[in-house]
């Protein structure tokens, strides 16, 4: 006879131990004085090890405590809450190594809350459980995953009793090989709810069943041709929905000058009663017919039906694109394009909200860039114009244009924009046209500095002002805003580092001046870490009273 004794090996013992403090004040000149401070303390002891060997058994214990006392104080009322979350986790693995790896888990989290002012103390109990199992098989046809997992939660409050029970199951199958892949998943859930209310004897019940299938599959045959498939199915008890799509895609490049794709799509869903379908097909194609000059194509149509209304939607449009980059760095990009626009609209229950448009637009557009030499300097413009032509008429243009460098510590950008469309649009059921206007124009520039200090200081800085100024018919509203900040870090010494910053802003339009500062530092004593640090940030102007920010933080943590 002989006896065997589990082998248990590479015991293993881990944890964390953190302690915080926070405290926010909030202040203003309208006599308003409150005082938030909180305490946390977080614990957690875990146990890794196995049994006889890493490939058979692999486990992992775990336990930790979560506690937060927090404490409001507004002058004339003082509130106080509390709360301490234990959990419980165990995670055991199993044949690793093998072909058929899995692993069960289990849960289990109390979460005692309690909050108490002059009046009365409220007390919340919720507990959670989790079990699951995941896991793997991998053959030479095929690879599958599944995963099964189950989950409860009971709540109880003064006021009500909620209970949640959760079950859920996926399961993928995946092949992939040098021309061809596929994978199929299959989820199932079902969800059940019940929340009674103890003072109106009001309850909430219901329960969610369902599934969702996907299944997806690729094909290479050579370099020229990439094809998909892929297709869906989806249904929901509580929401009475079902939905099912399918779809495919192909490109076809047989050249490096000419690439083209199509696309195929459809879905029908079913809602409450309802059936909602949709159709979408695509081509794109791009030909280069010079390394400067290429041309692309495009033709596409979409339909959306229900039981009243039918709309449509076709599109046709072709451009070039011709860019040009000269010997001093300078680039030029030219585009055009055209684009026809048909869209029908057929609605059963309101005749007048029916509508069959055309419509034709034109753009045009050209881009200039340059870098000055082997410097950092690069200037760029560009403009675009746009017309519409159909039912309304539309013209649109657009323009930026600015210049950026970086010249070792130092760097500015300046940038603007101007925008201007005019949309005319003939009234339904009369001869007469409203006419709307749009115009935008801004400015943003920026100052940069960079910059070492001693050896191992960093300092930046950064100044600008944002202008906008928009116009929408006979309503225009302005904006300038000023803003700076600056950071300042510095590593004392291998385990001690100082940071800090500053930042003012101003928003001009509203008279509102913003400005903080913030100072911190962070420490490392052997395996003790170490964060403190202060805040504070102003408000003022406008019409609102003062608003002062101070907010005080340390947390020390300990990994073992």
């Amino acid at each position: 006879m002989i006896i065997a004794l589990p082998v248990f090996g590479g015991q293993n013992f881990y944890g964390n131990i953190e302690y915080g403090y926070a405290e926010d004040q909030f202040s203003s000149d309208s006599d308003y004085d409150s005082t938030r401070s909180s305490f946390t303390q977080n614990y957690m002891l875990g146990f890794r090890d196995y049994i006889y060997s890493p490939k058979l058994l692999k486990y992992d214990l775990q336990y930790g405590i979560a506690m937060n006392d927090l404490k409001t104080d507004n002058g004339d009322y003082t509130t106080s809450a509390n709360s301490k979350n234990s959990t419980y986790r165990t995670d055991l693995s199993f044949l690793n190594s093998s072909d058929y790896p899995f692993t069960l888990s289990a849960e289990k989290t109390s979460s005692p809350y309690s909050s108490s002012d002059s009046i009365a103390t409220l007390t919340t109990n919720q507990t959670s459980e989790r079990y699951g199992i995941n896991g793997s098989l991998r053959t030479r046809s095929f690879d599958l995953s599944y995963a099964l997992d189950t989950s409860t939660m009971d709540r109880t409050d003064p006021y009500s009793v909620e209970v949640r029970d959760n079950q859920n199951f996926r399961l993928n199958i995946s092949k992939q090989d040098p021309t061809s892949g596929f994978r199929v998943s299959l989820s199932e859930f079902n969800r059940n709810y019940i929340r009674d209310d103890k003072y109106s004897a009001i309850r909430d019940d219901w329960s969610d069943r369902g599934e969702e299938i996907r299944a997806d599959y690729t094909w290479h045959p050579n370099k020229e041709w990439n094809i998909g498939t892929n297709g869906s199915y989806y249904t929901s008890s509580y929401s009475d929905l079902s939905t099912v799509s399918a779809g495919g895609n192909v490109q076809w490049r047989p050249n490096d000058k000419f690439i083209a794709s199509g696309l195929l799509f459809g879905s029908k869903m079913s809602a409450a009663g309802n059936d909602y379908t949709n159709f979408n097909a695509a081509f794109n194609s791009m030909y280069m017919i010079t390394p400067e000059l290429s041309t692309n194509q495009s033709v596409s149509y979409f339909q959306s039906n229900s039981d009243n209304y039918v709309s449509k939607l076709t599109m046709v449009s072709a451009g070039g694109t011709h860019t040009k980059q000269f010997e001093n760095n300078l680039i030029v990009s030219t585009s055009a394009s055209l684009v026809a626009r048909m869209q029908q609209l057929t609605n059963e229950l309101n005749s007048t909200a029916n509508s069959d448009l055309t419509s034709y637009g034109t753009t045009i557009g050209t881009n200039v860039s340059k870098q000055f030499g082997s410097s950092n300097t690069r200037v760029f413009a560009a403009a675009n114009y746009y017309v519409l032509s159909g039912a309304d008429d539309t013209v649109r243009f657009s323009g930026n244009m600015g210049i950026s460098d970086n010249y070792g510590k130092f760097g500015y950008s300046v940038s603007g924009f101007y925008t201007r469309e005019e949309t005319t649009i003939n009234l339904p059921d009369t001869e007469e046209t409203q006419v709307l206007e749009m115009e935008s124009v801004g400015m943003d520039s920026s100052v940069r500095y960079n910059s070492s200090i001693g050896f191992q200081g960093q300092f930046s800085s950064n100044a600008g002002v944002t202008y906008s100024r928009n116009r929408y018919t006979d309503l225009v509203t302005t904006r300038l805003y000023p803003h700076a900040d600056i950071s300042f870090n510095y590593q004392l010494m291998d385990s001690l580092m100082w940071t800090s910053g500053a930042n003012v802003s101003r928003d001009m339009s509203y008279d509102l001046t913003n400005y903080g500062i913030f100072l911190g530092i962070n420490y490392q004593l052997r395996s003790v870490t170490i964060v403190t640090g202060a805040k504070m940030s102003v408000s003022s102007g406008a019409d609102i009273p003062e608003m002062i920010n101070k907010n005080l933080f340390i947390r020390a943590s300990r990994p073992f």
